[in-house]
């Protein structure tokens, strides 16, 4: 047979293990002891043994690129290679580099084929997995401080199954699929998504958040006692770009909008009440401010019923006493020239002295009712 094998029968059927080239004889013998032989040659020709390496077989469907390298081999001759890549496409080539469209596994198949027609075949499979696409939205991206409330909603695709975490801006992580925070201060904040899955395969987004800051605190300034029917003027310092809106309770504002007003109060009531609230250039409101005014009859509002009172001395100087004829308890309150209250509730029947009043130089307005009602009003002086 060539390979030193032989064989007694009339027909054969060899395979040899090698490649190469056999001489086969074949030796006739009759029963008459009479003998031929004839020899032919045949040849085994190199079989390739297909094979290929893979960068990696397993790879998120953003970027992936798959490396497919021939590592067949023949023994004898030369190969041609032929990849199937499963999606349709055939490429020849020893070494070949697919990026996928479509998540999912594909079969690879290399076909080896040597230069006398002998072929083998090898396939091996690889993975593309989905991969997050992060994103997400927010309720507002700019928001004033006083009351700020962002929520930040996760509208991630591409992966039916993610672990989301955040960086909130504030050195706040959370890892929750949506988020919210309510910031602290003014600022602006970079707000991050990473979204990851089990394969590996993740993506990350970020916005900015800006936070406004609100105007500070204000304060009022203006008489916070004032007489029936007066007109005052009432401010605020005011900001460059800032809008202020007053409101009043039991007056009118002759102007308003400014940090300079002024307030008529109505020709009735205890009570006054302004409020001013402060608009910055930014659109962000700041606390209300509030002040109560007390309001007192002046001295045209004497009524026609007024009782006879005295206030002596007048001018003085450190005490003062007050005698009335009314006969019933009264009610005695002392203005300054500002309307504002500087002695008030002293309650006496006919007369009261008051010693070491520590009142500054100036006039002053007594103010004595009776429960019923009835009023007069005395100004005095006080002469340190």
């Amino acid at each position: 047979m060539g390979d030193g094998s032989t064989a007694s029968t009339s027909n054969l059927t060899k395979t040899y293990v090698n490649s190469g080239t056999y001489n086969v004889r074949l030796v006739i013998t009759s029963n008459k002891g009479c003998i031929d032989s004839t020899r032919d040659v045949v040849m085994v020709y190199s079989k390739p043994v297909a094979n290929f390496n893979i960068n990696r077989a397993s790879q998120c469907l953003a970027g992936n690129a798959f490396a497919f390298t021939d590592v067949s081999t023949i023994s004898d001759g030369s190969i041609t290679r032929s990849w199937n890549l499963a999606d349709g496409s055939l490429i020849g080539g020893t070494n070949v580099i697919k990026s996928y469209t479509f998540v999912g596994t594909y079969v690879i198949r290399l076909y080896a084929t040597s230069d006398f027609g002998c072929n083998d075949s090898i396939s091996k499979s690889v993975t593309v997995n989905p991969s997050p696409s992060a994103s997400f939205t927010t309720n507002d991206d700019i928001q004033c401080l006083n009351g700020n409330s962002f929520t930040y909603t996760n509208t991630t695709t591409g992966a039916p199954v993610f672990n989301s975490s955040w960086k909130i801006g504030d050195a706040t992580t959370v890892t929750t699929t949506n988020a919210s925070r309510t910031y602290s201060a003014p600022g602006t904040y970079r707000v991050s998504l990473n979204v990851n899955t089990a394969f590996g395969c993740q993506d990350s987004a970020y916005y900015l958040m800006r936070v406004l800051p609100n105007p500070g605190n204000l304060t009022i300034t203006g008489p916070i006692s004032a007489a029936l029917g007066s007109v005052h003027k009432y401010s605020v310092v005011a900001t460059p770009g800032s809008a202020y809106n007053w409101v009043v309770t039991n007056g009118t504002i002759l102007s308003n909008g400014g940090a300079i007003i002024q307030v008529k109060w109505n020709s009735t009531g205890a009570t006054g009440i302004l409020q001013v609230t402060e608009t910055a250039e930014n659109g962000c409101a700041g606390n209300p401010a509030t002040v109560n005014v007390g309001l007192v009859a002046g001295m045209n509002a004497i009524a026609k019923n007024a009782f006879a009172a005295n206030l002596y001395p007048n001018p003085g100087k450190d005490n003062f006493t007050v005698e009335v004829s009314t006969g019933d308890m009264v009610t005695m309150n002392v203005y300054d020239q500002t309307g504002r209250l500087v002695m008030g509730d002293i309650r006496f029947n006919n007369s009261v002295t008051i010693n070491d009043h520590h009142l500054a130089s100036g006039i002053y307005t007594a103010r004595i009712y009776t429960d019923k009602g009835k009023t007069t009003i005395l100004r005095f002086e006080v002469s340190n």
